[in-house]
């Protein structure tokens, strides 16, 4: 998995992510922006503001995720979500 892969998947996921997703990306990569930087700014980002909204149903589906992700053994993906 490269970062395009693993970008599109997040957003597929996380669909709530795309106008922050391209706002931050639109000067650099665009979808191939490195899922490091994309997973640290944007998606942590909104993580923080389902925790502090404590959504319970969005903080599981984001932690089924994270395991699904992991669970593919992908060395990319594992490294960026570790």
């Amino acid at each position: 998995m490269k970062e395009r892969e693993l970008n599109e998947l997040l957003l597929e996921k996380f669909p709530e992510i795309k106008k922050s997703f391209d706002a931050y990306t639109e000067w650099q990569d665009g979808i191939d922006t490195g899922s490091f930087l994309v997973v640290e700014d944007v998606l942590m980002e909104y993580i923080k503001k389902v925790l502090c909204k404590k959504d319970y149903k969005k903080i599981a589906y984001f932690c089924e995720t994270i395991e699904e992700i992991y669970a593919k053994n992908d060395e990319y993906a594992t490294n960026v979500i570790v």
